[in-house]
């Protein structure tokens, strides 16, 4: 189950990175190439869920997260 989480996550940021690139049209042949030539791993993937369960225990213990949640 963790690896369909981790390979759907991929496919989303990998199809969903240049968008906003190309969606700007302000991109150099650089920028263009680095986000062409960038490799998910599934290192960076962890990296990544990382990040979002810290941010989660950020926002948990958040006092006005906490009241936003009681009005609820």
């Amino acid at each position: 189950m963790r690896v369909r989480i981790c390979l759907a996550t991929a496919v989303l940021l990998a199809g969903a990175a240049p968008a906003p690139a190309v969606a700007q049209g302000n991109t150099s042949a650089a920028d263009t190439r680095e986000v062409q030539t960038y490799r998910l791993t599934i290192q960076k993937l962890q990296q990544l869920n990382r990040a979002k369960a810290d941010l989660q225990r950020q926002r948990d213990v958040d006092p006005a997260y906490q009241q936003l949640q009681k009005r609820k």
